[in-house]
């Protein structure tokens, strides 16, 4: 039903995976990267998912206003309802940011190309059935 303007990294769980153990057979120790496939907007990312499982897709902009007023409700439900937080305050936020990470330190010794974040994303709906 919603979706936000913000913008964040995507990788594919193949590549992590792939990423991961080529590392741990390599001689580098003790560092950290960061695994980025491509950059996305949530509004691209929910889309291509909801079409892929076969569901509605959103089509409603959540601005921050309507975010910081679904995190109140949440909190709210939870204290009088005992029910499991689902949207944090910082996670609202989160939404409307655009994060770009960059994965230049690990291009350097894993030179291999990541997957489509479309072809993964079909390929992990098909796991789920279909609305």
């Amino acid at each position: 039903l919603f979706y936000t303007s913000g913008i964040t990294g995507f990788v594919c769980v193949h590549d992590v995976v792939a990423c991961m153990i080529d590392l741990m057979r390599s001689t580098t120790t003790e560092d950290r990267f960061c695994l980025v496939g491509d950059h996305l907007s949530f509004e691209v990312v929910l889309k291509k998912t909801a079409s892929a499982m076969g569901a509605r897709q959103p089509f409603l902009l959540a601005t921050p206003l309507i975010t910081a007023m679904a995190w109140r409700i949440d909190w709210m439900f939870s204290v009088f309802f005992g029910k499991k937080r689902t949207l944090s305050k910082l996670m609202a936020q989160s939404l409307h940011q655009k994060q770009y990470y960059s994965t230049e330190k690990l291009r350097l010794i894993y030179p291999a190309p990541f997957r489509n974040i479309e072809a993964c994303i079909s390929s992990a709906a098909k796991f789920f059935p279909k609305r």
